[in-house]
């Protein structure tokens, strides 16, 4: 356990204090960073050695910082000089011009679903329109004996 300092206070207190200011409860700030009410508090507490975090525990501490608006320049030196923990990085969202800022909806997906479902409405009608039952008597198709009929009739001419 290492208590390091901001600014003369220590980077638990400080995210502690920040909390309770914004009147954020362990659970809800738990819920909103995807981590257990334990390392939120194992962070409050500084239970962990700066030195020694894996990159998921930088990021639940610059992840925590951002909750609270806690400018990384704060807490940033706290780890090693090889390792950055600020990021210009963001979550990916796509969104569309013409939805004012709403996510796009996939139009890969529409235009799928849409030619699916057209080709099912061709086959549904072919197969309700298509004649069925024919017969050899219908004149659409001729059978062997009227096919030899023909021949023979065609060699005569």
């Amino acid at each position: 356990m290492q208590n390091e300092t901001l600014d003369g206070v220590s980077a638990g207190f400080l995210f502690r204090a920040e909390r309770e200011k914004k009147h954020l409860s362990l659970e809800t700030v738990s819920q909103k960073l995807n981590i257990s009410v334990d390392k939120v508090e194992k962070l409050e507490y500084e239970d962990f050695n700066w030195l020694e975090l894996s990159p998921f525990e930088r990021g639940y501490v610059r992840n925590y910082a951002s909750l609270l608006g806690i400018p990384g320049s704060k807490y940033e030196h706290l780890f090693p000089a090889s390792e950055n923990v600020m990021s210009e990085l963001y979550s990916v969202k796509r969104f569309c011009k013409h939805t004012n800022g709403q996510s796009c909806p996939d139009f890969k997906m529409i235009r799928t679903v849409f030619l699916l479902a057209l080709v099912v409405g061709i086959g549904i009608m072919g197969w309700a329109f298509w004649p069925s039952g024919l017969e050899a008597s219908d004149g659409l198709f001729l059978n062997s004996d009227e096919l030899q009929e023909l021949h023979k009739r065609s060699l005569t001419d």
